[in-house]
């Protein structure tokens, strides 16, 4: 019974991390229809990408991989990336390695840079 909680705790961080691309996507579209918002998507995106570098990954990817291995031990993440290892799974595509991390790094320095530029009046 215990090893369901282990279950319960990676689907929840799931959720979160699902929840959390869609505040960093969302936001960037966001930013240019509610220019209030702007400072805010800053935060979000510049804390997700100084965790990301500070820790060299996403630390819910690897809290939610801790806990699908204590639940399921073959469980592991395809490139240690939550992105790759769920694009593969629902679409069935397999990712090579680190194109989605590419992208992944592309979105942010975009969404930065445009809320940089927004924050500004350039755009």
């Amino acid at each position: 019974m215990a090893k369901f909680y282990y279950k319960v705790i990676a689907d929840f961080l799931m959720i979160v991390h699902i929840l959390w691309l869609a505040l960093l996507v969302g936001g960037t579209v966001f930013i240019f229809y509610n220019r209030w918002y702007i400072p805010y998507h800053l935060i979000l995106i510049g804390g997700t990408a100084f965790l990301n570098l500070l820790f060299r990954g996403c630390p819910l990817t690897w809290l939610e991989e801790k806990y699908r291995r204590a639940w399921d031990p073959n469980t592991f993440y395809r490139h240690n990336s939550f992105a790759a290892t769920y694009v593969e799974k629902f679409f069935g595509i397999n990712t090579e390695s680190g194109w989605v991390s590419r992208i992944q790094v592309v979105a942010k320095i975009i969404s930065f840079t445009l809320s940089i530029l927004l924050l500004t009046g350039v755009l």
